[in-house]
This record gives structure tokens, C-alpha cells and sequence, in this order.
């Protein structure tokens, strides 16, 4: 899939394109506003530009996608949060990028790392591992420093770990923002240095209670894997190439058994060595990555949450459960993760407010003794008087 975005003056570079739904799939324009992208069958293709409208575009049977994006100029009037409180668009000056609660809603997404990844222009989500908990690496605009570094990860005004984000429940996130230029250093100093990410959880907004469950399931697999010989002739062939012209490991003899034994796999494998009767002798190889990890393996989490708000107060509380199982094959790595959140707050007086703001979070992964295994649990509690 290939095109061209453009605006009321001409191409437009530097257009966020990504597929809805998809996590993982994403492009930019370039100079003269042309994209390319693989999509699956039946996409949306959403295309993005600070100040211009969104466009969702149906790609169903189409090669080419030309798209005009319109300017938004009410978007000038959206909030914004920064360090010391919240400016609108128009009067904030800085990189700034940002998504809400209706894009993380879209994704099939199981945790922060993968709701976060191609959702902005210049926030690179980087997986450092295939372990069931592992948490991807946050990089804004680049190649930081020497020694390394990253952002300074910001939720609901208490600073964070990367570690602490990957273990939130995405769907209690309502927005994300991502401060990206050294203006930021002037407000959060010198931790800032590489970009802050702000995320802003949800609270009650309707009079009515508000109900939201839902269940999400993804797959896991490996993509690119060592190619392995395994057929017992062809690998005596490759060993006495790599042993000429030194030693002759297999003579014409063991070759033709060889033969044999790729045609007919119910023979026996391992013999008595013909030069050494108290030797064995196994034929073939074996494909290690086949006989430890899994083709493909299943993780899902569910959720349920309950809000409200009046004149008065406001409360929100929901729960997860999620469960991720590893690709090992032998001694198979499983993780499981529980949280819950209460938040609140009641207006006491016109100038007195008491709010709370609690998270638990309770995460077990089961893996093979030989790396290590334990059990974490995080508790952060928040209580704001103003």
C-alpha cells in the first residue's frame, strides 16, 4: 500500500500513518508527503498530524491511498498537561505529542509497551527480550548519550519507572503525553534531559455509573529463527566437508546408512561406532530451537471498571487480570498479573478537597530455577489535599 498525503499548500512531511487496531504497523510521510505500508486484508488505514483532522481510511482492494488532511483549528483549544499544571495548544510552545483514551481503546493491546508502540512520530518502543515480563525499552527522538538514558516516565504527577508503567492496566490510562525537546528540562530538570512521558489515568465523568468490561486475547510467536539441518545425510555430508582433508569422519559405508535413515526415519539413530565397538555414534542433528521453544503461545487479560461523578465527588475503580504464557517448551515460563485501582476525590469545602489515589499491583512469573523466579509486588498510594 503506497501514496501521498497532502494539504492545502502541498505534500505534507512527517504524517503519522498506522493501521487501527494494529499494533506494530506504522510509517511516516517523507519530504514529498509519499508513504508505503504493508497492511493486512480489510484494514484502516488512520492517518495523523498535530493541528489537522485524523483521517481513517478503508483499505479494502485498493493499491494506491491519496489523502487530504484538513486543518483542525479546534484543536487549539485542547488541554494539555505539563509539569507545573495544564495550557491549551495555543499557548504552548515545545514538541509535544498526545494520545487519549479513545486511541488506547482501539488496540488490542495487553500492556503499556505494546499500546505505546507506533502510537507517536519519534517515541521508539524497543522489546529487549522474549521473557513473559520483560519490559521494552522508551526512547524519544533517538540516540541519547554515550552511557545511554531514557525519559523520565511521570504518572499521575509521581515519577516512575519503566518497569512501574509496563505493569500498569493500559485501560486505566486515559491519556498519554510526551514532552519531547529540552524546554521540558526547565521544568522537571535535569531527569528530563531525554524526553518526559506523562500519563494521566481516568476518573469518573458521568452522573450515571458508568460499567466498562472487556476481555482482549493476543498471540505471541517467534518470528526469525536459526535454520537447522537435521536430515542425518546431509549432515554427515556438511561434516566431512568441514573435517577434509584431515579426517574422513564417515566412510561410504556410514553414508549409505545415512541415506538410508533420511528415507526410512523409523531406523535407529544412534549405532555402534564400526571403528570402535565400545563407541556410539548418533547421526543427524537436532533442532534446538524446535525442542525448547513453542511455535506460538496465547496471552490475554480482562478487565472491569466502575466510575462516577457528581457535584460533590468522583470515584473510579477497576481491576485486571492478566496472564501472558512464555514460548519455552520445557519447563515453560508462565506470568500472571493482578491490579486494582481506587481513585477519588470529595469536595469538601469550596476550597478543600480530599483526593486519593491508590494502585496495587501483584505480578508472579514461574520460569525454569536455572535463571530465577520470585514474586513482586508494588504498592503506590497518592493522597493530594488542596
Amino acid at each position: 500500500m503506497s501514496g501521498a498525503v497532502k494539504d492545502a499548500s502541498g505534500p505534507m512531511a512527517g504524517v503519522t500513518v498506522t493501521v487501527l487496531g494494529v499494533a506494530g504497523i506504522s510509517t511516516k510521510t517523507d519530504k514529498d508527503g509519499r508513504y508505503s505500508i504493508r497492511v493486512p486484508e480489510k484494514a484502516i488505514l488512520l492517518f495523523r498530524f498535530m493541528g489537522y483532522k485524523d483521517v481513517e481510511i478503508n483499505v479494502s482492494d485498493k493499491n494506491r491511498v491519496d489523502v487530504l488532511m484538513e486543518t483542525a483549528e479546534s484543536h487549539l483549544d485542547e488541554v494539555i498537561v505539563v509539569g507545573y499544571g495544564t495550557q491549551k495548544k495555543i499557548n504552548l510552545s515545545g514538541a509535544v505529542d498526545q494520545i487519549g483514551e479513545k486511541f488506547l481503546e482501539s488496540r488490542p493491546i495487553t500492556n503499556v509497551g505494546t499500546a505505546l508502540q507506533g502510537a507517536m512520530a519519534n517515541l521508539n518502543i524497543t522489546p529487549t527480550s522474549g521473557r513473559a515480563n520483560s519490559s521494552p525499552g522508551i526512547n524519544v527522538r533517538g540516540y541519547t548519550s554515550l552511557s545511554g538514558g531514557g525519559p523520565l516516565i511521570v504518572i499521575d504527577g509521581i515519577p516512575a519507572t519503566n518497569e512501574e508503567l509496563n505493569r500498569m492496566n493500559p485501560m486505566d490510562i486515559a491519556s498519554v503525553t510526551v514532552l519531547k525537546d529540552a524546554a521540558s528540562a526547565a521544568i522537571y530538570g535535569s531527569r528530563a534531559a531525554f524526553g518526559v512521558v506523562l500519563v494521566t489515568t481516568k476518573s469518573g465523568t458521568t452522573k450515571e455509573i458508568k460499567v466498562t468490561a472487556n476481555s482482549i486475547f493476543a498471540a505471541k510467536a517467534i518470528t526469525r529463527t536459526v535454520e537447522i539441518e537435521d536430515d542425518p545425510y546431509q549432515v554427515m555430508k556438511y561434516r566431512n566437508i568441514m573435517s577434509a582433508p584431515w579426517y574422513n569422519l564417515y566412510d561410504e559405508k556410514m553414508l549409505e546408512y545415512g541415506k538410508q535413515l533420511s528415507e526410512n526415519p523409523s531406523l535407529p539413530r544412534v549405532i555402534v561406532d564400526p571403528q570402535n565397538p565400545n563407541a556410539y555414534i548418533y547421526l543427524g542433528s537436532t533442532d534446538w530451537f524446535k525442542e525448547v521453544y513453542k511455535n506460538i503461545q496465547p496471552s490475554y487479560t480482562n478487565n472491569i471498571s466502575i466510575a462516577q461523578k457528581n457535584e460533590r465527588s468522583s470515584f473510579y475503580l477497576s481491576g485486571e487480570y492478566y496472564r501472558q504464557n512464555g514460548m519455552l517448551r520445557i519447563s515453560p515460563d508462565t506470568y500472571d498479573r493482578y491490579n486494582f485501582r481506587a481513585k477519588g476525590d470529595y469536595k469538601i469545602t469550596d476550597w478543600f478537597t480530599l483526593s486519593n489515589n491508590t494502585t496495587f499491583t501483584n505480578d508472579k512469573y514461574d520460569q525454569p530455577s536455572a535463571i530465577d523466579q520470585g514474586i513482586s509486588t508494588g504498592i503506590m498510594l497518592t493522597v493530594n489535599l488542596r
